[in-house]
């Protein structure tokens, strides 16, 4: 993009960046409430009543918070009786039952992601933004052209519905073709990353002390093992940590936070558990 055209589209950049960190939260924040009980507060209750009678019969002091907190022995079994549920794992299925309005949140990324490709589309038909240029968009445009060879395979196989899911994984691959107009402001999309990471540090403490322990306990203390944060699942938080700190190192203009964006993607890391993403860590260290 020509370099007199830095300030271009300002205002539609500021959105996209606060867009951004809303839609990501927004995607988990009904998994991450249940698991800390803000949510399904009676679930959350049963699944504590079981977890403590099973771990922690005394429910004395080394049990934690939450054993210490919650229903006491009598009131665990008529609740676990009265939910019908006899295991640990069947009294966790609330977090990742989704209702109507969760899975109402879940779809604001997509429809985030389909907007901005449906207004780069719109700018770049009227020529109001640059166009790609074939030297350095045809790796993505050879990526885009086998999802679309991909989605057209799926159609034959499977329902309409399940070849579209698919292909949401590769529709940022539509905006790395149509999105040029965002190049100028690329620290401000980095500054909203970084906000993303702090966020999540920001969760955790209250994850690790209140939240249910899904992949169980962190270092045999009565604490959750393998946070997840608004990110649903460990794993993604980790990957996403990673490539945040790497979004971040190559487009933001002062590099003199650097140390701690990259602090703060080791504790989601250590914390997630991730080891795609310690792996993926490694390798940015190794390169930077």
């Amino acid at each position: 993009m020509a370099n007199s055209e830095p300030k271009a589209f300002g205002s539609l950049a500021w959105a996209v960046a606060i867009g951004l960190v809303i839609v990501t939260v927004l995607n988990g924040a009904g998994v991450y409430l249940k698991r800390t009980g803000l949510m399904d507060a009676d679930a959350y209750r049963a699944y504590w009543s079981f977890h403590c009678r099973a771990y922690y019969p005394s429910a004395g002091m080394a049990a934690g918070l939450q054993c210490r907190d919650l229903a006491a022995p009598s009131e665990m079994e008529q609740q676990i009786v009265s939910a019908g549920l006899q295991s640990e794992i069947a009294l966790t299925r609330f977090v990742s039952r989704s209702s109507t309005a969760e899975f109402a949140l879940k779809l604001l990324k997509d429809a985030f992601g389909l907007s901005l490709v449906a207004i780069s589309l719109a700018l770049l038909l009227r020529q109001a933004g640059p166009r790609p240029v074939l030297q350095t968009a045809w790796p993505a445009g050879v990526l885009l052209a086998y999802a679309g060879v991909g989605l057209l395979t799926s159609l034959t196989l499977y329902e309409p519905l399940i070849a579209l899911a698919g292909a949401r994984s590769f529709l940022f691959m539509s905006l790395a073709l149509l999105g040029f107009w965002l190049v100028p402001h690329m620290a401000l999309l980095a500054a909203a990353v970084a906000a993303l990471l702090a966020f999540q540090v920001i969760l955790m403490p209250f994850e690790l002390l209140r939240g249910i322990h899904l992949t169980g306990h962190f270092y045999s203390l009565p604490l959750a093992e393998r946070l997840s944060g608004t990110l649903v699942l460990p794993n993604t938080l980790g990957v996403f940590a990673v490539c945040a700190l790497a979004f971040y190192q190559a487009f933001a203009p002062v590099q003199r936070r650097l140390w701690l964006i990259a602090l703060m993607a080791l504790t989601l890391v250590v914390l997630g558990g991730s080891a795609t993403g310690m792996v993926g860590l490694g390798l940015f260290l190794l390169l930077y």
